[in-house]
């Protein structure tokens, strides 16, 4: 049975794992016939000694030019595979909620989350983020574990 996704969600982690998820996003699609939407989705993470509605303005304006960036950057490939990006930008005290959320305001059928594992204490971790989105997303989820692990 396939699917055709609609509207990808794919969290902006501002480094090389955003090129490859947008990739990814964008290849999946089977249809011509319908909007296919990638939201980019950049989460501002609120430190805890913060308000929850701290101004953080510097943050957002650093965010969003990321983001316009990356939509120049792939234009070519976006119009290639029929993709509109639209940029989002979310201040969260997590990123796993936040990309939840984010999910269910947009209907989305699929979210492409990467990951670049780690170790905790000795033991692999896919950290805090993928677990939660994986037990509370409304879609699709898929995770792409980089296996290039030098610091980029």
């Amino acid at each position: 049975m396939q699917h055709d996704f609609k509207t990808v969600i794919v969290p902006i982690m501002g480094d090389k794992r955003d090129e490859y998820a947008l990739a990814l996003a964008c290849s999946i699609f089977r249809s011509t016939e319908t909007v296919r939407q990638i939201i980019g989705l950049r989460v501002i993470e609120i430190d805890r000694s913060l308000p929850v509605d701290a101004d953080l303005t510097g943050e957002i304006v650093k965010a969003s030019s990321m983001l316009a960036d990356i939509k120049e950057a792939n234009a070519e490939m976006f119009k290639k595979y029929a993709c509109d990006f639209t940029p989002d930008v979310k201040q969260a005290r997590e990123a796993g909620p936040a990309i939840v959320d984010d999910a269910r305001e947009f209907n989305a059928d699929l979210i492409v989350l990467t990951l670049k594992t780690k170790q905790e204490f000795g033991e692999y971790s896919l950290g805090d983020v993928a677990p939660y989105v994986m037990e509370n997303a409304p879609c699709r989820v898929i995770l792409d574990q980089q296996l290039d692990n030098s610091e980029e």
